[in-house]
């Protein structure tokens, strides 16, 4: 929803973006090209610009070779991302309609500091945006109207995107009884609490309970899970009160928001359960996700895994896109894509045969469910398999770029271990450095190794396939820039020969990727 952010704000925050992750100084004619406006204009914004950082110990400074923003080392880039979203009208209206739900035009106007007619376009805007997201703006009183679940999860977006953690936005919900909540959090098994993401619960909760107290009840919204029983619901219910109590809440904290807080269990993680009914599309739907994962791994050689938490994530998001027709409703941020997101280009990057395959994969899965591309949305998708697969980054890594070096020492023992300990610190740690430990060094007892480097302190002639690097005993970077060199090289020809093996493999299973 970066549209109801001003063209002024938002140029103003792209030279404050380009800045804070530029190498070097900018230009000021730089900083205008990029942004698309004229020097003076862009004097102009870094003025302004450079008067807001004030308040925070920032600053601007300029020089002959150009213009350098600096900042706290608490300063992050989501702290200009917050206060953008937070000084939209467009926003500041969404956020009083959330906490009013009686406002009249005259109120507004008020509250927003705004004319009659400033009013009208905002309205206007605001309802062609919230279509898309599968709500609906009223006037008469104004509110947010739609789907309960799509209200909830606009909010807890924007709530998650607008406030620092350490900001409570929400002054009738006790933030010690939320962090209570969300320290505990763990209704199954299935689902890891290192997966998830605690503030972001913490505002979801609140703004479920704080709905429900002012009457908008998610018990009125009809379950999608429609496989589970009302047994299910019940034993959900136990379960609910059971955890209640073990965090000591009161009888009438249980009383009010026990059933509110299974429903919402049921609603959101319904997946999970291990229901008692026959549900034989729940389960082929899980297995047709379960067996997508175990192919990737068979042709990428990952390790076999339990990807239960994985499966049940990507099942409840497709049973999402299946229900609802806003796969915008859906996505998990409203304006500024998470900087975690960045994983997704990483991949793209670094492992471009197992990114297009996955892809391909899901896409394949959703097509079983009926679901075409324009229903879901598949960077989504694609971020929670990336993510939530355990270890994924590091068995791909070894796959492709592995390189594993063996250490002699022309001296002692010790002393390679002292080799050891710096190269440790550095060499990056995905490089597995292991010491020579055999009395005297030869073809033959090298062969009881496995290696791609031979690093030696000493001047060694050797017959092996493996390069062999001289190690001088410094701690200066240029001493190891010969190691990093043939470093490279290795990883390359592994990245080479991991992409040969993974084609051959796809060939050899008639199941090649499309060009």
């Amino acid at each position: 929803m970066k549209e109801l952010i001003s063209a002024k704000d938002n140029r103003k925050y792209l030279i404050v973006e380009t800045l804070y992750f530029a190498k070097k100084p900018c230009t000021i004619q730089y900083l205008a090209q990029k942004n698309n406006t004229s020097i003076r204009s862009t004097k102009t914004y870094l003025d302004e610009i450079k008067s807001q950082l004030n308040d925070i110990g920032g600053t601007i400074d300029a020089s002959s070779s150009g213009i350098v923003m600096k900042l706290p080392l608490h300063i992050g880039i989501d702290y200009f991302q917050q206060h953008l979203i937070r000084n939209s009208l467009g926003f500041k209206m969404l956020e009083l309609l959330f906490f009013n739900q009686t406002l009249t035009s005259r109120e507004l106007e008020e509250q927003l500091f705004v004319s009659m007619s400033s009013l009208s376009r905002l309205t206007s805007q605001l309802k062609d945006l919230l279509v898309n997201h599968g709500l609906v703006l009223d006037s008469r009183p104004y509110q947010i109207k739609g789907d309960e679940f799509l209200i909830r999860k606009f909010y807890t977006k924007y709530f998650h995107e607008a406030y620092p953690q350490t900001e409570w936005p929400f002054k009738n919900v006790s933030e010690d009884t939320l962090n209570k909540l969300v320290q505990s959090f763990q209704l199954s098994d299935s689902m890891r609490i290192e997966a998830l993401n605690f503030n972001k619960i913490r505002l979801f909760l609140a703004i479920n309970m704080f709905r429900e107290e002012r009457g908008n009840s998610l018990l009125l919204t009809p379950l999608k899970n429609k496989g589970l029983s009302s047994d299910d619901f019940q034993n959900t219910e136990i379960k609910i009160e059971l955890w209640l109590k073990s965090l000591s809440m009161s009888e009438d904290f249980i009383l009010k928001y026990g059933k509110v807080f299974s429903y919402i269990y049921c609603y959101y993680y319904g997946s999970y359960i291990k229901s008692d009914k026959k549900n034989h599309l729940k389960y082929e739907n899980l297995d047709k996700i379960t067996n997508s994962l175990e192919y990737l791994s068979h042709v990428f050689d990952l390790p076999s895994d339990n990807h239960c938490h994985l499966v049940h994530k990507l099942d409840e998001l497709m049973t999402l896109y299946s229900y609802y027709n806003s796969k915008t409703g859906l996505n998990n941020y409203l304006v500024f894509r998470p900087r975690d997101y960045s994983l997704l280009d990483i991949f793209q990057n670094s492992y471009p045969l197992f990114y297009k395959l996955a892809e391909q994969e899901l896409i394949k899965v959703c097509k079983n469910r009926a679901l075409t591309t324009d229903q879901i949305n598949l960077e989504e998708l694609m971020f929670f398999l990336l993510s939530k697969w355990e270890q994924l980054s590091l068995h791909l890594y070894n796959n492709f770029s592995r390189c594993r070096i063996l250490l002699h020492s022309h001296i002692n023992y010790q002393h390679g271990n002292n080799v050891k300990a710096l190269l440790d610190s550095k060499l990056e740690d995905s490089l597995t450095i292991e010491l020579f430990h055999k009395p005297l060094i030869s073809e033959s007892t090298l062969k009881s190794y496995d290696f791609d480097i031979l690093v030696s302190t000493g001047t060694l002639f050797l017959d092996i396939e493996q390069p062999i690097v001289f190690m001088p005993i410094k701690a200066d970077n240029e001493s190891f820039k010969p190691l990093l060199s043939v470093v490279q090289k290795i990883k390359q020809k592994h990245k080479y020969m991991a992409n040969q093996k993974i084609s051959k493999r796809l060939n050899e299973i008639s199941k090649p990727i499309a060009e």
